[in-house]
């Protein structure tokens, strides 16, 4: 029976080719260029990592062995403040450049 459950949670290379042919669509569709798509991205990005903490930091222990002190440090501080970096200048850095 784990094992059932286990594979049922596989993420395999069949379910990978059709994310990223998913992914493409949207990509190619023009929909992630808007600033407000790429806001709304920044901010469910940090919302997630909010909510899924705790189980964020087991994955890093388990998969890693890496301490719960470190885990909150350099991947979960680091990614909110990559967030909140990005909703501050998301509007600059979309700025058309002059080459």
């Amino acid at each position: 029976r784990m094992a059932e459950e286990k594979k049922e949670c596989a993420f395999d290379g069949e379910q990978a080719a059709m994310l990223v042919k998913e992914l493409r669509v949207q990509f190619n569709s023009g929909k992630t260029r808007s600033y407000d798509w790429r806001i709304a991205q920044l901010k469910s990005i940090s919302k997630m990592v909010d909510e899924r903490e705790k189980d964020i930091i087991q994955a890093l222990q388990k998969d890693l062995s890496k301490p719960e002190f470190e885990a909150l440090v350099y991947e979960i501080s680091m990614v909110k403040s990559s967030c909140k970096l990005g909703l501050q200048e998301l509007k600059h850095w979309m700025k058309p450049e002059k080459v």
